[in-house]
């Protein structure tokens, strides 16, 4: 009897923790330096407004070390995928988030003098001094949110570039898993950037609508970084559809497909949320007063996960439907005497 070598089976790839765990350390360097340098400037001045500025400062760190570590586990798989990178080592991984720290550096310097430099321009004609600002600082975020992705990806091929792997690297099957936590982060990484959009709009709504007591002013700023925490509730219609949805045995992973998938989930639950608000908007006796809102806004959320749920099922099972893979019969070959 011949042995079958076909009846080998490897192990996936592990999703790789060091690399994450490194760029996640150099983004909160960053992101630490940079609260600590705004502090003790601000603090002297305006006290208030610093601790609300440090919250703001802490929730855009907090969305870009998930986008990070979202598209380093990406690029890595894809990169695995195409067979041009094996198992990291610690050096490696190190490289990647230190390259990736330098580049997010390099980008946050550019894009502060870029804003420095508009608001000495919009400066000289200051009746539309608040309107410029505005328009710059939007156009700056929408950058941030396209460059820094692109920025954690780049550094992933350089090093993996620069490590020079070996010459035959095998290939290994995909896991479910991976591809689930893919398509849950890739949504909540989309609700983060949505939340750094809103959240200072809704922050100073607030403060202008408060007195300046410290009581009041004191706890907001907690609840404004609990917020992104909490957001995950909004992205458990993708990872409960990626758990029911997703084929049991995949032939590749295809991450920046999962992008795509995870976009199209997170629309839907958009459409679903909007259509359900402008039916409760219709409902006779609806009241500005909070007793009355609670439960209608109680019920939108019932309701939007009892729909979202097997929307975001049959969406993922039907845009991966082509990355699975049927088990395999093995035959063993059953030599014969002459």
């Amino acid at each position: 009897m011949t042995p079958n070598t076909n009846a080998v089976e490897l192990k996936p790839w592990s999703p790789p923790y060091a690399a994450i765990a490194s760029v996640l350390f150099f983004f909160c360097v960053q992101a630490g330096l940079g609260m600590w340098s705004y502090y003790h400037y601000m603090t002297q001045r305006d006290p208030i407004s610093a601790s609300w500025m440090l919250a703001t400062i802490a929730g855009k760190a907090l969305s870009a070390m998930l986008i990070g570590a979202t598209f380093t586990q990406a690029s890595v798989q894809s990169l695995r995928e195409a067979q041009r990178l094996g198992v990291m080592s610690l050096w490696v991984s190190v490289g990647v988030g230190f390259m990736a720290g330098v580049l997010e550096a390099g980008w946050s310097l550019l894009s502060a003098q870029a804003m420095t430099w508009t608001f000495e321009w919009a400066k000289r004609d200051q009746s539309t001094l608040g309107e410029h600002i505005t328009v710059f600082a939007t156009i700056f975020s929408l950058l941030g949110v396209i460059i820094l992705p692109s920025l954690v990806v780049l550094a992933v091929k350089v090093v993996a570039r620069l490590s020079r792997p070996a010459a035959h690297i095998p290939a290994r099957p995909v896991s479910r898993a991976q591809a689930v936590a893919l398509l849950t982060l890739f949504a909540w990484c989309w609700v983060t950037v949505l939340l750094t959009f809103l959240l200072p709009n809704v922050t100073a709504n607030y403060a202008m609508s408060m007195d300046d007591t410290e009581s009041g002013n004191s706890l907001f700023p907690l609840l404004y970084v609990a917020t992104y925490f909490t957001s995950f509730m909004l992205v458990l219609p993708v990872l409960i559809g990626a758990l029911l949805g997703v084929p049991k045995r995949l032939s590749a992973g295809r991450p920046w497909r999962l992008l795509g998938i995870s976009s199209l989930c997170m629309l839907l639950c958009g459409l679903i949320m909007a259509v359900l608000d402008s039916i409760a908007a219709r409902l006779p006796g609806l009241s500005a007063h909070a007793s009355s809102l609670i439960p209608i806004a109680l019920g939108i959320a019932v309701v939007w996960y009892l729909i979202s749920i097997p929307a975001c099922k049959w969406l993922i099972r039907a845009l991966t439907l082509k990355l699975s893979v049927e088990p395999e019969v093995e035959v063993n070959n059953v030599g014969r005497v002459a």
